[in-house]
Order: C-alpha cells, then structure tokens, then sequence
C-alpha cells in the first residue's frame, strides 16, 4: 500500500554535498499502511509507527557514500536504473531512539520540481509536505522474495521500492 511522510519547514533542510550535488533531506512524522496489515504483530507495527522519521532525496548522480552509506544494495538499483525513482526504507537505532530512515533517489528533473516545492514549504508557515511512498506489504515467512518480513525489516533489512510522489499543501486543521 503505502507510507506517508508528512512535514513543515521545521526540521527541513536543503542543503549540497561536498561534492556539489544537491540533497534535500527533513525530520518529519510518518504512517505505514502496509497491504494487510491486520496479520501482522500489532506490537511490532506499533513500534514502527512510534519510531522517528528522517529523509533524504538525492539524484543519482551522488556518490555510492551518500546513496547507500550502509551498502545495503541501494546503490546499484540506482545504477541499473538511473532514470527511475529509487528508495530504501529502514529501521534502525540511534543513541537509544528508533528510527524509519528514507533514502530515496530521483532522476534530476523530479529532484528539481520536488526542491522547488520545498522552497515553498520553507518559505510559509501554511504549507506542508508529504511524500508517498508505495509498497505492497512486508514479505510472509513462507515466500521467496527479496522483500523483509516485518521482523527483519525491524532488525534493519532494508525494504526496496519505487514509487514515490510529493505533494505541498496547506496545513490541515488536524495537525
């Protein structure tokens, strides 16, 4: 299904490797609607959704230390495909918190119009982000494919996809 990235311009940053390659990058909230989920174990799921959330968007024209700093496989999707969208989602710790980091690789057009809307969002005070990211669901024990259960995803197996939309809007009454 998907996982939403919501956001404001707290916690944004937009900002250029030392190499000169732009990054855009936030702390924001985040919601896993996996395909579903009803049979999976509602305490991990529950720590998935208490869990933090970072992001970062690059191209693919950054280095491999930058895309994919833990060599999880990133990297090389990229490279197989550097005109397509590319994302690995992660759980992991740090400094006692949890975390659902989001490394995701655009070609350089869909980076530019996604910097453009984060200028805006940097810019108001009434404007949000959110980012989708598609997913079918976590693997089943019994099946053969690369994707993680949940359990490995919470052990810090990486979950591949790639799909991802933006969105800025105004800020809902909700939040």
């Amino acid at each position: 299904m998907s996982w939403f990235i919501t956001g404001r311009r707290d916690g944004l940053v937009l900002r250029v490797s030392e190499a000169g390659v732009p990054i855009l990058g936030g702390k924001g909230l985040h919601e896993c609607r996996p395909a579903d989920g009803g049979r999976f174990d509602k305490a991990l799921l529950k720590r998935i959704e208490e869990a933090g959330c970072e992001w970062t968007i690059t191209v693919p024209t950054q280095s491999e230390l930058h895309i994919d700093p833990s060599a999880e496989g990133l990297y090389e999707r990229v490279q197989e495909a550097p005109s397509q969208s590319h994302a690995a989602i992660q759980f992991f710790e740090l400094d006692g918190n949890e975390f659902v980091g989001f490394s995701i690789v655009v070609p350089e057009s869909t980076f530019e119009h996604i910097r453009r809307l984060l200028e805006l969002v940097l810019l108001s005070d009434s404007l949000e982000y959110m980012a989708t990211v598609n997913f079918l669901t976590f693997r089943a024990a019994h099946a053969q494919t690369e994707t993680p259960t949940l359990e490995e995803f919470i052990d810090g197996k990486p979950l591949f996809v790639g799909e991802v939309t933006f969105l800025v809007k105004p800020i809902s009454k909700q939040h």
